[in-house]
Formats: structure tokens, sequence, C-alpha cells
């Protein structure tokens, strides 16, 4: 009966003993999970970037990074000659995830449009893509230009 009661006893260590490990390595892969989240680094995109697309005078994005994963910029096309037209948004507070996106919202481009967007900070650069664009209910007159989607992969020097 003693060797019974030494077995089970044994056993119940045993499995408690696992329990408590398996708990730590369930810590530890989420601290490693947390530590890849916080890897990305948003200064690394700080300044002004310009696309090489054809057709447009100038077409650029100027990013300032508040945090690690929290952005503000700039995003401004102007159209070729003999018009120049100019349509730009400035966004505030983009909330970027692990791998460099973030979702903005803008109210005016310039030519009475709001709508909503994307950026992307990656290797190959900076990319802007606009998803929704509408008119401005509070504005009037003709629309002859509007923000658009854009690649901006050359980084300007300071």
């Amino acid at each position: 009966m003693k060797k019974i009661l030494l077995v089970m006893t044994f056993i119940s260590v045993i499995m408690l003993m696992g329990c408590g490990n398996q708990k730590n390595n369930e810590e530890i892969g989420t601290s490693s999970i947390q530590q890849q989240e916080v890897g990305f680094d948003a200064s690394n995109y700080e300044g002004q970037w310009k696309s090489s697309e054809e057709g447009f005078e100038a077409r650029y994005v100027s990013v300032k990074a508040v945090d690690s994963d929290m952005i503000n910029f700039e995003y401004m096309m102007v159209s070729s000659a003999p018009y120049y037209r100019v349509a730009s948004i400035d966004v505030e507070d983009v909330i970027l995830d692990k791998d460099g996106i973030g979702k903005f919202e803008f109210e005016e481009d310039g030519w009475n449009h709001k709508g909503t967007g994307t950026i992307r900070l990656s290797e190959e650069g900076v990319e802007i893509k606009i998803e929704t664009i509408e008119n401005n209910e509070e504005a009037t007159g003709e629309s002859l230009w509007e923000i658009s989607s854009g690649k901006y992969n050359t980084k300007l020097e300071e």
C-alpha cells in the first residue's frame, strides 16, 4: 500500500511540474510574440519620398514618426503642365500594425473630396492606397482633380 501511495505521489509531482513548465513556456511564447510585434520602427521611414511614376509634375509623401508604431504624413500630387492642379491630405496619428500597415481617413483633399485609405511602409518604400473617395457634402463646386493611390520608392536626401 505504501508503494502505491508513493507511486501516486511521485506521478502527481511530475504532473504538477509538467503543468508549471507548460505555463512558463506559454508565457515565454507570448513574450516572444509581443517582442516581434514591437519590432517595426516607423522612424526608419521619416522623410520625404517621391514617386518614379511619369505623368505628374510632382508626387510625394512626407512621413513623420510619432512613435515606433504611429506616424503622421502629408501626401501631395500635382498634375503636369499646363494645369498644375494640387491635391493633398495631411493625416495624423495613424497606428501601424506589425507589418507597417495603417488605415486612415481624410476630410479634404483640396478638391472637395473625403475618403479612406491605407498606408504601407515596407522594404520597397511607402505605398498609399486610396480605398474610398467621395464628394464632401459640405463643399460646393465641381471637382476637376482628386487624390489617388501611389507608390513611393525613392527617399530624398535631407
